[in-house]
Parts: C-alpha cells; structure tokens; sequence
C-alpha cells in the first residue's frame, strides 16, 4: 500500500475530552500526518474544559452526522478509533443506511473483552456481543500488541483480518534529558483505581522510606485536586491520606500540560506498576520513552513494551502480596545499583 496515495477519513468517536483521549487523538492524528497520509478529521470541534456527559453525547451525534453528509472519495478509508467503545455500532449502522460502502478499519488500542483481565470486561460483560458483531462488519482490525492478536484468535477472531501496528504514541513530545536523574526519585503515574492496585505504591513508600531516607515519593496525576480525590476509589483514598500524613517523603504533584508531566518523567528514575487488568500500558510506555526505568509484571502486554528485558520485569505468580514482593526486591536491586540504571531503553 502506497501511503502517499492513501486517504483516510478518522471518525473520532472516542473523543470524549477525558485528558488521556485528548492525548491519544492527537498523538494518532500526528502520527498519521508524519507518515504522509492524507487525513480528514470529522468532526471538527473545539476542546471545552469541564465537559459535561451530555456534550460528549452529542459529538457522538456529530461524528454520525458529519459522516452521513460528507462525500467520500472511493479510494477513501474510513478509520475508527473505539477504545472505550463508543459508538462504534451507531457508526456502522449509519454505514448500512447511508450505503457508504467504504474499507471500515477499527483500532482496538486499550482493551477488550476478548482479553480476561480486561476491566470492561468484568464489569460489562454484555459488551463482548456488540464486539462480536463492529469486528465481523470492520474490514480490518487493528490491535497495539501481540497479546491483544492472541486474544483474540483464541476467541475465534480471524487471524487474517488483525495486525499489529503499536500504540500512537508521539515519543518525540517526550524527550529524554540531558541533565541527570534525581536517582531518589520514584513517581506513580497510573490512577487511583483498583485496577491499577495503587495501594501496593502506597505500602511501597511505608516499607522503603525508613530504609532509604533520601528517597521521595510522587504520585503524578493530570487531574485537578477536586477531580483527583473524587475519582479515586474511596478505600484508596484513606488509605493515600494517611500515607500521606505519615511519610514526608509522599506528595502528589498536579501536572497542568502534559509538557509538566513529562519533565517530571525527565527527573524520575523508577517507575513501579502494578496493573492487574490489561489496558495497553501507555503510562509505562511514556516512562520508556523518557527513560524512567518501569518495573512491571511479566503479565499482559507489559513484557512487550520491554522486549521481555528481565531487568525490568518482576515475576507474576497471580497471588498479588508475592507479586508485591517480588517487585519490591526489583526495586530495591535498583536502588542499590544506581549506576547500572543508565542502560539503553
């Protein structure tokens, strides 16, 4: 396929202006436009802040009547973004009824409820019908890694409509920097929800903070105080208060431009997950490529983003209080191994 001679019409369905998707859409727009390909974007719309569900539905409306109107060229692709699977369905009905009868590609970028560990997946079960039915009416499907192809032919998805083409992310926003780490530093940039099990951070900070008094704690969020606190599950947030009141060395910094979040990706040098349910793993993948040492668990999609790099994987056994330990012990080797920190990523 000839890139330069490709168009493509992206339908930003997903982009309901939560901080992260704002990032993805434009990460994956740059993406296409620093490969040649000609892209037209629908709809068009200006960024609010504060935006209320009911604004979200209606650019959902928009994207379907933007597509209904728009005149598209035969050698045209209509691309989908769905990771949060928004209105993929109402986009292919309106396909059957307009007749717009174009290539439909979908890009699967976080999760799915082909994969267990999915949390859609255990919340919303029924989602998996709808899913079944956008994958046999897309022409093509594409997924960010292998574990995601796997996936889904083991769910009896057909191998012969899904690649693997990465996750868009703009690692050229995200330079590495020049000056040296602060080799105290471990930061915490997931959220405060149980799928990401922030209470193992937090009993992280108890358990190394006398052992190493220099070390400092930074729970980095994109959320403003109000928004911070109210969306954390709510025995996670007794349980941060009182980490907090108790250790100086935990603070929790705001981050007001992604440009913040990512000088302070400049200055950390560890950065531990603990993710339990698969959702592609862009906080570890943006510590990669600022060059803040990640230490994962061997489980999901994590060992993809390292190459399988054992230095940075701690073991998962399923139990999550071993898991735990197994990744304390992987930071502490760091810690005390400063030196061998400065490896190529």
């Amino acid at each position: 396929m000839n890139v330069e001679q490709l168009d493509i019409i992206y339908a930003r369905i997903a982009d309901v202006d939560t901080n992260w998707m704002k990032t993805f859409n434009t990460d994956l727009i740059d993406g296409f436009l620093q490969n040649g390909v000609n892209l037209t974007v629908i709809p068009k719309r200006v960024v609010e802040e504060n935006q209320s569900e009911d604004a979200a539905f209606m650019h959902k409306l928009s994207v379907l009547e933007s597509f209904s109107k728009i005149n598209i060229p035969e050698k045209d692709i209509l691309f989908v973004s769905c990771p949060l699977r928004c209105s993929l369905d109402q986009l292919i009905w309106n396909l059957e009824v307009v007749k717009q009868e174009k290539p439909l590609i979908a890009y699967y970028a976080s999760m799915g409820t082909f994969i267990d560990e999915d949390w859609i997946t255990f919340y919303t079960p029924w989602v998996s019908h709808l899913e079944k039915i956008w994958y046999e009416k897309s022409d093509a499907i594409f997924v960010p890694t292998d574990y995601f192809r796997q996936k889904m032919i083991e769910q009896g998805y057909s191998k012969e409509k899904i690649s693997v083409v990465g996750f868009p992310l703009n690692s050229e926003r995200i330079t590495v920097a020049s000056q040296a780490r602060d080799k105290n530093l471990i930061i915490f940039n997931h959220r405060l929800n149980i799928d990401k099990t922030p209470n193992y951070f937090l009993k992280m900070v108890r358990d190394l903070s006398n052992q190493f008094p220099n070390l400092r704690f930074i729970i980095s969020t994109s959320l403003n105080e109000e928004n911070f606190w109210s969306s954390a599950d709510s025995d996670t947030v007794i349980d941060l208060k009182n980490t907090l009141a108790g250790f100086q060395s935990l603070s929790i910094q705001f981050n007001r431009s992604r440009e913040e979040y990512y000088k302070l990706l400049n200055r950390a040098s560890l950065a531990p997950c603990f993710a339990t349910h698969e959702t592609f793993g862009v906080s570890v993948a943006e510590s990669l490529a600022a060059g803040c040492l990640p230490v994962i668990p061997s489980r999901l999609t994590y060992p993809e983003l390292v190459q399988g790099d054992t230095d940075l994987l701690y073991f998962s056994s399923g139990n999550l209080e071993k898991d735990y330990e197994t990744a304390l012990e992987k930071v502490i080797y760091w810690l005390n191994n400063p030196d061998f920190r400065e490896k190529s990523l």
